[in-house]
């Protein structure tokens, strides 16, 4: 008997450590309800019309019938926008670059010199006027040509 009544316990003590599924719903609906009552009274826009943002105020004019003139002095006009003109940009001097001058070191080889700068062996050959381009001389100052990027 008292095994019964210590499973009838533990029992009733695990329904008292967690609500049931429709306590839970209960609670659940109960503080979406407050939730929405706060944004409804403390966040939520108030009195904004639709398309209205920016726009100028409408302009009412009471028109006598016989008096047109009149009716036209009371007319308010709104200034338009006005394109805003661009300044101009200067022109600028591009800058003409500056050969590289290399000075050939022992052991140096035209492929490795063009490797080096990035520029193909035929365009040095052909920047100096060089009749072998098996053959450089230690000493010799040569003319790298620029690279266009």
């Amino acid at each position: 008997m008292a095994a019964v009544q210590n499973q009838l316990r533990a029992l009733f003590d695990r329904d008292r450590r967690s609500a049931s599924g429709s306590e839970f719903f209960v609670g659940l609906l109960v503080v979406a309800l407050l939730v929405f009552l706060l944004w409804y009274f403390l966040l939520r826009p108030r009195d904004v019309e639709v398309g209205t943002f920016g726009a100028p105020s409408t302009v009412t004019v009471e028109v006598e019938e016989d008096n047109l003139q009149k009716a036209l002095e009371n007319v308010v006009v709104t200034p338009t926008a006005q394109p805003t003109p661009t300044p101009t940009p200067r022109p600028r001097a591009t800058p003409t670059p500056t050969p590289v001058i290399y000075t050939v070191q022992p052991g140096d080889v035209l492929s490795a010199i063009a490797d080096r700068f990035g520029v193909s062996v035929d365009e040095i050959v052909a920047a100096n006027d060089i009749a072998n381009p098996d053959v450089v001389a230690v000493g010799q100052e040569l003319v790298i040509p620029i690279v266009d990027e």
